[in-house]
């Protein structure tokens, strides 16, 4: 036997036209044929593929989106698992992707944080001891305070217990109340 269905074909063509009748020849004949066939059908999808994944890594490397890259080698690595150039770059898209969304909700909690403070400064009566100023981007810098308690409505407000508040935002890592 040989592995080229090719070779044999032409083997048994060969032999058949030296014995057409032979029942046999012509049965193992029929099998290579549709052996070959089926092959050259598995390569023609085995490079549909290849192809696929190939268009795949090239539009995920055009990408400006971390997120549409990442679906784009999804898609490849699922014609092809054993793609190491598709790996590579899904792992590294998908690490910048995260980075990203994790920057996205870091400036959204600062935001929060800032319209929290927004809020607070304007429902508190702060007496004129209090000073505190905003800068361009936002940002609120408090400059000082003549005492450690605020008195709101009749009632005492430690500093510790602002501080205790402010801590307890997300975007929050570190408060002190001067």
């Amino acid at each position: 036997k040989t592995d080229s269905h090719e070779a044999a074909l032409e083997i048994l063509e060969g032999a058949l036209k030296l014995d057409s009748g032979n029942v046999q020849l012509q049965k193992l004949a029929g099998e290579r044929r549709v052996a070959r066939d089926r092959q050259r059908e598995e390569e023609r999808k085995a490079a549909e593929r290849r192809e696929k994944v190939a268009n795949a890594i090239k539009k995920a490397k055009a990408a400006t989106s971390h997120e549409s890259a990442v679906a784009l080698l999804k898609d490849a690595l699922a014609l092809d698992p054993e793609n190491r150039e598709a790996r590579a770059l899904h792992e590294s898209r998908s690490a910048s992707l995260e980075k990203e969304r994790a920057e996205a909700k870091r400036a959204k909690d600062i935001e929060t944080a800032r319209q929290t403070i927004v809020g607070l400064i304007g429902k508190q009566q702060f007496d004129a001891a209090d000073a505190a100023l905003q800068n361009a981007e936002g940002w609120f810098f408090y400059l000082g305070r003549r005492k450690d308690m605020v008195r709101r409505n009749s009632e005492n407000i430690s500093a510790v217990e602002v501080e205790a508040a402010l801590r307890g935002l997300p975007a929050i890592l570190e408060a002190a109340v001067v």
